[in-house]
């Protein structure tokens, strides 16, 4: 929780390793002068491969602190909980959740809640969700007098005794750590302010803060301020570290600055950090002044331009002596990145569907998506009306595809029919990370035509070998889910006069109050001034959504009752009011079983939430506007009146006011939150909106593409160019791809990331390629096909069997090098010698990542799940060294990649392989097993060190298996839990967990094969988390067989007073948990004299007291590799 300013960093300065996540990290510790009684700030620079941070990309400063607004999760709050700037928001401390507690107990309280508001007068209190043990209090108010701007300031008590002060803390100090949400009285960010111990010794820590302009932004409602906020300052005793900052590059396209959105919230990150100076004796404590202060050191930091998507990265830390104008300079450390790829995309050679066919006019085949045998590469289902003609194509990874095996159980029947009657589409239905495919059928098409069958669906489970099982669509009564599904039209009536009420009804549809009156007769104030009224005729449609989190498809069904046009004029319903209907919309949640159960009192279901069918599960209406995990319906009501409905995460919907929802969403700025594109059919009508993150949008002005990008929008089959939204340069920021009858036309337009677009100079083999025709005889269709992290396009010729001329037939256009950028290549240290980082892509054949999905010892239990991503790893870790002219190597191998759909998300992994290279090129690997599930997460159960590489199976030279608990148990469950190695299991229903280790079981071998001796460490805690025993029994076996166990025990025992953790007021507390008075140890050894053997054994010369000594004895090969091999190491 504190480690950032508690703990050292780690001993190895300026090293390169890799993490087990897979990806390279890089510390560079900044020493800074000695501070009193060794109270001083522990900070450093660290590459960990995320983020854009001041030093660079991938970048961050590491030793600061901060409490923060949070999300909830599903396992500890019962659903998602977004971030709204409420009273009701959670708080996490350096991603650490905070448990509010009873202050008397130090337990959670039952209820969590309010977790967020602001105190007029007392304090609240809370601990970290895995208790840290430090005593957490909130105290008054952001905003005086308003208690929905949340606290003022927190204090942090630590069991090492030390004081954390967080936000606006009375008396000024670190008045510049509460950050408020830019155009708002509401707190945002509690940062550290003030670090002291129980000695009265302190680290001041100081900010800046800003609002500057940049990004998106209108004259009318969307102002271009954002919030800003940088360390500038720590000072303690008469020592100052002072941070210099410089503007990020304002010429480089896309733009290096960025925004972000959040519930109307805009934040900016516009500054590079360039310098860091330590002082002593400054005698100011004035921030910036440094008068009179010797300047000690300065770290100098050199940035240089990614030229594929501006993004400034760190290349050079320069160590020099004095201020930043110093040029007495140590070399600088240099760094080396991946650019990344653009968005040009060219012919994968590799191919081999071109003259298949994937697709057909006529609608009687057509392509089904998705990573069907789940190893991380998009794979095709060609379906046909003719279901002997089904066939699944595995992509191998280089761009060719191979047939797979297909089952579609039940009534052999099309998975798609050309009238629309039968639809279906790839999703994961039941949460188990598998791709499924849900097949509907319809009363009636999409034009309104009726159908042969009745209205029903079925999921279609896939078990990832092909083999997929219908499960019906039923309520627990058997019935099955309605699916209807019909196109409303809008209809109009034309009124003339005062009002509808004073004249007739013409059978134009004209109404006239001063006599019958053809329209468009004599009448001029019906010529010049008719009002329109509007109705539609009935529709219907339905959603597939996961509402409340759970992984699981849940599905709204909804249907809009006809409305006949009304006079404005006469007091027509307003259309906010025709929204309102009694029973219109049903919601189904399905449940573990796979089974649905009908929600009849969510807020929705007397709301129409009608958008016109288009795409199957009409999925252009289901987005996340808010970022919150969380599936929500948008542009839906009824004509006229749209809206949008954010998810609570339990069948229910709120609706967002004054909000017409997006039909055309994209990401612009990278900040998560969808965005959104209103296309025109010109330039000058195209126009883009920001999304706010809170399910609202507002014009940005300065929108720069300069062609048409659709004809009507709504129906975008009709014309002869339209647009895809993708990220094409991998940047995070969505991108558009125009495309166009006459191929020349075809445009790349890139997001800058602040409302503008750049065109494209190249587009590779994209240039003249009819990608997209609006006669539907070619068609894009975007996946990762190679599984290489990269959206790749599948060009389909719906024509290219009967077709010989050139670009005819269908192509997948891909990228040559799909390394993502700013991946750390290298490191060159100032003594000239470098470490360099190979990657692979966790979907290659070549074993560097194995799936545990199959293997039933290790594969994932839901909520868990087995995941198969297209990304990168670091592979091999070679260093330069100066005692040989090789370099040490480190290769790296990784298993079982899990997530958690309750909440948690990635997980990691389960299993990594380190391979160490000796110096006659033997290898020894270690074997690290990690523990996947709360409480345990990360925590390794199995290590292991044997012979050989990675890939082989080698001796076994030590194996530790672990075994954990946590404080809600009885010694019992304890004792069982040792016994048998099977690790405790937490209450779901905890909200503070307490784990430790239990039990170490350790085994070794001789590297002949023999084993050594067996060591078992059992820990014993008590309620304070105090270690109070340690029992260590060594058993092996002697000579002739026999058999010895030692035992050691220590017992500790803690002088623990309440008065140590009383508090003489809310803010002045104690907080000394426990103080180690005393240490027994005792050694339990076996009384083995009598069996030990009194001969000298049958050895050759064992008897022997005189004669030639024997002849020198050789080492064995692999007794010697492994000496030479901790002679390097030590």
């Amino acid at each position: 929780m504190l480690a950032a300013l508690t703990v050292l960093l780690p001993g190895a300065a300026n090293a390169l390793e890799v993490n087990d996540n897979g990806m390279p990290t890089y510390s560079q510790p900044i020493a800074v002068p000695p501070g009193v009684a060794g109270l001083a700030p522990q900070l450093g620079l660290m590459f960990s491969s995320g983020g854009n941070g001041a030093p660079g990309a991938g970048w961050a400063i590491q030793g600061l602190s901060a409490i923060s607004r949070c999300p909830g999760t599903k396992a500890l709050d019962g659903k998602l909980v977004p971030v709204t700037f409420g009273v009701d928001d959670r708080l996490c401390l350096d991603g650490q959740r905070l448990i509010r507690v009873d202050p008397s107990t130090g337990l959670a309280l039952s209820t969590q809640g309010g977790d967020a508001t602001g105190l007029a007068s007392g304090f609240r209190e809370y601990r970290t969700e895995k208790d840290s043990f430090a005593r957490i209090r909130a105290y008054g108010q952001a905003t005086s007098g308003d208690a929905a701007s949340g606290p003022g300031y927190f204090r942090v008590w630590t069991k090492a005794g030390q004081i954390f002060d967080y936000g606006a803390t009375p008396g000024g100090v670190g008045g510049s750590a509460l950050v408020l949400a830019q155009g708002s009285s509401t707190a945002m960010v509690w940062a550290v302010g003030r670090l002291s111990d129980v000695s009265g010794n302190f680290i001041d820590y100081k900010y800046e803060q800003g609002a500057p302009v940049w990004g998106s932004s209108n004259s009318i409602n969307l102002p271009g301020n954002g919030r800003t906020w940088k360390i500038r300052e720590i000072q303690y005793g008469l020592n100052k570290v002072v941070f210099g900052y410089a503007p990020r590059p304002s010429t480089a396209l896309p733009r290096d600055a960025s925004e972000s959105y959040h519930h109307g919230v805009k934040n900016v990150d516009v500054d590079l950090l360039k310098t860091i100076t330590t002082y002593v004796n400054a005698p100011s404590t004035t921030m910036g002044d440094v008068s009179g202060a010797i300047a000690v050191k300065t770290l100098k930091l050199d940035q240089q331009t990614n030229p594929k998507n501006g993004r400034s990265r760190l290349q050079k830390i320069t160590e020099c002596a004095g201020d930043a104008s110093s040029t007495r300079c140590l070399p600088a450390t240099e760094f080396t990145y991946t650019d990344g790829y653009d968005a040009a995309r060219g012919e994968v050679s590799a191919f081999n569907l071109k003259r298949e066919r994937l697709a057909s006019v006529n609608g009687q085949y057509g392509v089904l998506v998705g990573d069907f045998n789940v190893d991380g590469k998009s794979d095709l289902l060609r379906w046909s009306q003719t279901t002997t003609e089904n066939k699944l194509w595995l992509s191998q990874g280089d761009g060719s595809f191979q047939p797979g095996t297909l089952t579609i159980g039940g009534t052999a029947r099309p998975l798609q029919t050309p009238d629309g009657c039968t639809t279906s589409l790839v999703a994961d239905v039941n949460g188990d990370g598998i791709p499924d495919i849900v097949r509907i059928d319809h009363t009636t098409n999409a034009a309104g035509a009726a159908c042969a069958r009745a209205s029903g669906g079925e999921f279609l489970i896939n078990d990832g070998n092909g083999n997929f099982t219908p499960r019906a669509l039923t309520l627990p009564s058997g019935a099955a889910i309605p699916f209807a599904r019909r196109k409303a039209k809008t209809t109009t009536q034309t009124y003339c006069g005062q009002s509808a009420a004073l004249g007739p009804k013409l059978a134009e549809g004209t109404w006239y109050d001063g006599g019958l009156l053809a329209l468009g007769g004599g009448d001029p104030f019906c010529q010049e001034n008719p009002r329109v009224g509007q109705g539609w005729t009935p529709g219907a449609t339905y959603y597939l959504i996961d509402m409340d989190g759970d992984g699981r498809l849940d599905i709204v069904t909804t249907t809009l009752a006809e409305a006949l046009p009304e006079d404005p004029q006469a007091g027509a319903t307003p259309p906010e009011e025709r929204v309102q209907c009694t029973g219109c919309t049903r919601v189904f949640l399905q449940r573990t079983d796979g089974s649905f159960i009908e929600k009849t009192d969510a807020s929705i279901v007397n709301q129409a939430v009608y958008s016109p069918p288009g795409g199957m599960g009409s999925s252009d209406n289901v987005r996340d506007v808010d970022a919150d995990g969380l599936a929500d319906l948008t542009f839906v009501g009824v004509p006229g009146w749209l809206s949008t409905w954010r998810s609570l995460g339990n069948g229910n919907f709120v609706m967002t006011p004054n909000d017409q929802g997006c039909s055309r969403p994209l990401d612009f700025n990278g900040d998560g939150r969808p965005d959104c594109l209103y296309p025109g059919n010109t330039g000058t009508t195209n126009m883009l909106a920001a999304g706010m993150g809170d399910g609202t949008y507002r014009y940005a002005s300065g929108f720069s593409i300069p062609d048409g990008l659709s004809t009507n929008y709504a129906e975008v089959v009709s014309q002869n160019f339209n647009f895809l939204v993708l990220d094409l340069n991998g940047d995070g920021k969505d991108d558009v791809l125009r495309w166009h009858d006459s191929p020349g036309n075809n445009r790349i337009y890139l997001s800058n990331g602040d409302g503008t677009f750049t065109s494209s100079t190249s587009l590779g083999d994209m240039a003249g390629l009819q990608l997209q025709h609006s006669d539907g005889t070619y068609e894009l269709v975007p996946g990762d096909f190679r599984g290489n992290g990269v959206i790749e396009l599948l060009r389909i010729s719906k024509n290219a069997p009967d077709l010989t001329a050139a670009n005819t037939d269908n192509k997948l256009l891909g990228v040559s090098d799909a390394r993502p950028a700013e991946l750390l290549v290298a490191v060159k240290g100032g003594n000239g010698l470098s470490t360099s980082v190979i990657y692979g892509a966790m979907t290659a054949s070549d074993g560097r990542y194995v799936s545990d999905r199959g293997n039933a010892a290790k594969q994932a239990v839901w909520p868990i799940i087995d995941v198969a991503l297209p990304g990168w790893v670091a592979i091999t870790l070679s260093s330069q060294t100066t005692v040989s002219g090789r370099p040490s190597v480190v290769e790296h191998a990784y298993a079982g990649m899990k997530a958690e759909v309750a909440g948690r998300g990635g997980l990691g992994f389960r299993e990594v392989r380190r391979s160490t290279q000796g110096a006659d090129g033997g290898w020894i690997t270690t074997v690290t097993e990690s523990l996947l599930a709360n409480p345990y997460l990360g925590a390794p159960a199995v290590s292991e060190t044997r012979t050989g590489a990675w890939n082989a199976t080698g001796l076994v030279l030590s194996r530790s298996v672990n075994t954990y608990c946590h404080m809600d148990t009885t010694q019992a469950q304890r004792d069982a839990a040792a016994a048998s190695g099977a690790h405790c299991v937490l209450d779901p229903t905890t909200k503070i967990s307490r784990p430790f280790q239990l039990r170490s079981a350790q085994v070794s071998n001789d590297l002949n094969g023999a084993p050594l001796p067996t060591i078992e460490i059992r820990n014993g805690y008590n309620d304070r988390f105090d270690l109070v025993r340690i029992d260590t029994t060594t058993t092996g076996t002697m000579t002739r067989g026999l058999a010895q166990t030692f035992i050691k025990t220590v017992v500790n025992d803690y002088d623990y007073q309440a008065a140590n953790t009383a508090c003489s007021s809310d803010t002045s507390c104690k907080w000394q948990l426990s103080r180690l008075s005393r240490s027994t140890i005792t050694n339990t050894v076996p009384n083995s004299l009598a069996s030990l053997p009194t001969d000298a054994g049958p050895a050759p010369n064992a008897s022997a007291t005189s004669g030639a000594r024997p002849g020198n004895l050789p080492v064995p090969p692999a007794v010697m590799s492994v000496i030479l091999n901790l002679l390097l190491e030590d």
